[in-house]
């Protein structure tokens, strides 16, 4: 690729002694801006493969380079997703005794951001995602999609290159789904991040500019194209 965030090559990862290979030998490249979908049974490695994208764990084999930098020759894996990646899960992960501004703002406190430019960021964000009437309001006062939005804004408050979504509608209902899908890809495409979106519904994954199939812990043709959202 002419621009791309990531490359990752050959790579491995066992479990349970090695009985369980659940990646066996994956070549991943994304462009930089580029929206990729990953698609596949449960059990096939889609999960295993966004933690090694995302610095969560480390592979048995194979690289994993995120713009120009080795991540296997970073001692501090928590710092490069600090620095550069953002998380989206199923479970939003919000702290429940803060506000949503304060959850959009804990990555920051970590990067040592001053708490002004913390709060502006913070503030700036929830505008982003339409939450900014609820920038007081605790998790347990929100919806369910409302939750996952302040969780998109947490993602993004780091300025991140890479932001990798696990399922990140699987607990919602369709509609509130397609709210949260439409405002990732229209970040995507305002802040230019590169968004991977691991996800069983096809409807959501045709909506990427290209798909990845993943089975047994290898990637497979896919045997579709989609087009851009």
């Amino acid at each position: 690729m002419k621009d791309a965030v990531l490359i990752a090559e050959g790579l491995v990862k066992t479990y349970d002694q090695g009985r369980i290979r659940a990646l066996d030998g994956v070549d991943v490249a994304l462009d930089r801006g580029e929206f990729v979908s990953v698609i596949g049974p449960s059990g096939s490695g889609k999960s295993t493969l966004l933690h090694m994208l995302g610095a969560l764990d480390r592979p048995d084999g194979g690289t994993v380079v995120l713009d120009g930098v080795d991540l296997a020759s970073e001692r501090r894996l928590d710092r490069v997703r600090a620095r550069s990646i953002g998380f989206v899960f199923q479970l939003h992960n919000l702290i429940p005794t803060l506000t949503a501004a304060e959850n959009v703002e804990l990555p920051l406190v970590a990067l040592r951001v001053p708490r002004a430019e913390r709060r502006r960021r913070a503030a700036e964000l929830l505008e982003a995602v339409e939450l900014a009437d609820r920038a007081r309001h605790r998790p347990n006062q929100l919806s369910g999609g409302q939750r996952q939005r302040v969780a998109i804004a947490r993602a993004l408050a780091n300025e991140p290159k890479l932001v990798l979504a696990d399922e990140p509608t699987g607990d919602l209902d369709q509609a509130a789904g397609k709210r949260v899908l439409d405002l990732l890809s229209g970040l995507r495409d305002e802040r230019g991040i590169t968004l991977v979106l691991v996800t069983h519904d096809l409807s959501l994954a045709e909506r990427a500019d290209r798909r990845i199939r993943i089975l047994d812990g290898r990637v497979v043709p896919d045997g579709s194209h989609a087009a851009g959202s």
